[in-house]
């Protein structure tokens, strides 16, 4: 199987779980009580939280967020930056550290990108593949601004689910 295949079933997996009832499992899902963190800021409520800016006062990026299994997933992710190109999109790029000695795992993200007014812009669900044990890999994410929301200030890039899935 292609790169590309692998990122596509694995993105379907996890919307299949979602849809399915992964609600009982404390990984999220239709009806689940738990609350999945904050919008922004730089603390959460059961997960880590990493916050950055660049010199130019212009992005920012946060962890947030997590219940149960996906909190110790959580703690793995770092944003590294978040940056506006001035032509259209917001990039991050999010790290996974494997914090496991002994199991590779695929991260599957969930992050949200915030225009300086507050104005969602979107998500993106991309993944890390086989990040092998105490190894860190990462993914650059992007994100199409439109033009009545790109404004000078802080742009927000945020993870607000992972999903860790270990393989043999």
């Amino acid at each position: 199987m292609k790169f590309r295949h692998v990122r596509a079933v694995a993105a379907a997996a996890v919307v299949l779980v979602a849809l399915t009832g992964a609600r009982h499992s404390h990984g999220g899902g239709c009806g689940s009580s738990h609350s999945s963190g904050s919008d922004g800021g730089s603390s959460s409520t059961g997960g880590s939280s990493t916050s950055g800016s660049s010199t130019s006062g212009s992005t920012s990026g946060y962890t947030s967020g997590g219940s149960g299994s996906s909190r110790s997933a959580m703690r793995d992710i770092k944003i590294n930056g978040c940056q506006y190109n001035g032509a259209g999109s917001v990039k991050t790029t999010v790290s996974a550290t494997n914090s496991s000695s002994t199991t590779k795992y695929t991260y599957l993200l969930t992050v949200k990108f915030t225009a300086p007014g507050g104005k969602d812009l979107g998500t993106r669900h991309p993944s890390i593949p086989y990040v092998m044990p105490g190894r860190t890999d990462s993914t650059d994410v992007i994100q199409y601004v439109p033009s009545d929301a790109a404004t000078a200030g802080t742009y927000r890039c945020s993870v607000t689910d992972v999903q860790r899935t270990p393989l043999s």
